[in-house]
């Protein structure tokens, strides 16, 4: 067909709109395969720094296990023993910046506040295990390590509304990766 002018602007005419469509068919299916490639991507670079944080953890270079292995062993004229419910670190300003104590329902735990006084970063070791739990500023946890005894390791990421939406594990000596929208639903998984 012959191209046909609409206000003296060229308009494509049929065969050129069905092109038109085909590329953006082809161009749509090309964005789709490279979304789903970088999701795949993005899970296996954190399931890789999941686990190198914690072979490291494990392997005593990070963590409790290297102050252990720092601090001399206590003498017999070391002996004294000083007791206290919380340990309070402020900086010049008075502000707390970290506290170290045992929290109900979860236990040990050592917690760093930022300049506003919220906490961001909790170290703890409860029921199940070590975790570190990193909060935003608003005080949502936005992500946490575990290392449960039970089931295995795991890495939840969390939105701004504290819901979970991607969570790498390996339980049971299976690994396992998931993607979950806002209501938690699974949209995504290799398994």
């Amino acid at each position: 067909m012959t191209n046909q002018t609409l206000h003296g602007n060229p308009v494509a005419a049929p065969d050129g709109i069905a092109r038109l469509r085909a590329e953006l068919d082809a161009t749509n299916r090309r964005l789709r395969r490279l979304q789903r490639w970088s999701i795949c991507v993005t899970g296996v670079l954190l399931v890789i720094a999941a686990s190198a944080l914690l072979a490291s953890a494990i392997d005593g270079r990070f963590g409790t296990a290297a102050l252990a292995q720092s601090s001399p062993a206590p003498t017999k004229a070391a002996a004294t023993v000083m007791t206290v419910n919380q340990l309070l670190v402020v900086d010049d300003q008075q502000r707390a910046r970290a506290a170290l104590g045992v929290i109900d329902g979860v236990g040990p735990a050592l917690v760093l506040y930022d300049e506003s006084g919220a906490g961001r970063t909790m170290y703890a070791l409860d029921a199940s295990g070590p975790m570190i739990t990193m909060f935003d500023k608003n005080n949502k946890n936005r992500l946490r390590l575990n290392a449960a005894d039970a089931v295995g390791p795991s890495l939840i990421l969390r939105d701004a509304n504290g819901k979970p939406r991607t969570v790498i594990g390996l339980a049971n000596e299976k690994p396992s990766i998931q993607l979950l929208d806002a209501a938690g639903a699974m949209v995504w998984s290799p398994n």
